[in-house]
């Protein structure tokens, strides 16, 4: 295939070369008796009638000697000259054109086979003279990988392990960096526990390798996995029990506890955390007093970077909160319906008093009033 298109000698834009000399040879004679009918009349004229140059050269005369008279004319006169000349340079170039109207009669055969070759060459091997070349180049890469394929084996086999060792370089650098952040953010996370009610507990993020039979050798006991992070696998743990084994977060602990751990983290990571909105439920499950504080003063600072949606039932959490919504639930036709209505004012003041215990106690009713002027709301 590359010698053929090789041997063709193509050139962009020859197809089109070669159907314009085809419609001139094709239609030489027409051509040929037009130029010269042209020609005679512009330069010869008939037997009666003079060359229609020499009368237009007469003409413009005329037109100069009436200018003369009516300057007026002159705009005539200047559209006048350049079309006289025009018509002089046509009847020169109409003249030539003539005489190279002769052209070898084995000519036409050639174009036509060189045409027919070209259309060979388009059929097998794409649409247009540039499409058959770039099969061409296409090829010759192929015939040069096939000719060197096993100097190419032992360079891609080279740049492989180059590749393998660089990967597996960078993957150890990552699981250090990794290891020395999550002994920082572990003490962190665990010195945010204990005012969330959490004072025994201890936190753990563990990183090592993801180990897979089918991964690369790293010097460990097991292959590991690589993908767009690293090789490591990393885990929280934690053990909320003094004297229980560190476990993985998922095991270990309740809905409650996994809520205030993850407000925890939130506190930790900060802005660092690209998410925006955040919703915690019943984070306030088995905590009070001084631990409800804790937890609200923290959900009150996550709110100032993030939206924060809390369900609570704590007035300590609720009381921090920039707009509270109340959900009942009642009975309407024999089907259970939820409601859900926004808090201002009185209404707010009376809910949290309700949840203190009394919503009419003028004490409750005080005491909120006091929560909410102390957190700002009032």
């Amino acid at each position: 295939q590359t010698q053929e298109i090789d041997a063709a000698e193509l050139r962009i834009g020859e197809d089109e070369e070669i159907a314009a000399r085809l419609q001139v040879i094709q239609h030489a004679e027409k051509l040929h008796e037009g130029c010269r009918r042209i020609v005679h009349k512009l330069q010869e004229g008939g037997e009666q009638d003079a060359p229609l140059l020499d009368e237009l050269d007469r003409l413009e005369s005329v037109l100069l000697d009436m200018e003369q008279i009516d300057p007026s004319l002159k705009p005539v006169v200047e559209c006048w000259k350049p079309a006289l000349i025009s018509l002089h340079e046509a009847a020169r170039e109409l003249e030539a054109r003539e005489q190279a109207l002769e052209f070898d009669p084995g000519e036409l055969d050639r174009l036509q086979n060189r045409r027919f070759l070209i259309k060979s060459l388009k059929n097998k091997y794409g649409a247009s003279i540039a499409e058959v070349l770039a099969f061409r180049d296409r090829c010759r890469d192929e015939l040069r990988a096939i000719e060197h394929r096993d100097e190419e084996r032992e360079r891609l086999r080279a740049e492989e392990l180059r590749l393998r060792a660089e990967l597996i370089d960078l993957g150890k650098t990552l699981r250090r960096r990794r290891q020395a952040a999550a002994r920082k953010i572990s003490k962190r996370i665990e010195a945010e526990l204990s005012p969330l009610g959490m004072e025994a507990a201890r936190f753990e993020i563990q990183v090592g390798y993801r180990p897979d039979a089918d991964g690369l050798d790293i010097g460990e006991k097991e292959p590991a996995a690589f993908g767009p992070g690293g090789a490591d696998e990393v885990d929280f743990l934690i053990s909320a029990i003094p004297g229980r084994p560190l476990r993985p977060l998922r095991e270990a602990a309740s809905g409650g506890e996994i809520s205030r751990i993850m407000l925890a983290i939130k506190c930790v990571f900060g802005k660092a955390d690209s998410v925006p909105l955040m919703v915690f439920d019943e984070i306030d499950a088995g905590v009070g007093g001084e631990t409800a504080d804790a937890v609200a003063e923290r959900l009150a600072a996550l709110s100032r970077e993030k939206q924060v949606l809390c369900i609570t039932h704590l007035p300590q959490i609720a009381s921090r909160a920039d707009c509270n919504l109340r959900v009942d639930k009642e009975e309407q036709q024999g089907r259970l319906v939820s409601r859900v209505s926004a808090l201002q004012g009185k209404a707010r003041e009376q809910e949290l008093a309700r949840m203190l215990g009394q919503k009419n106690s003028p004490a409750s009713q005080r005491y909120a009033r006091e929560m909410l002027k102390k957190a700002g709301k009032g």
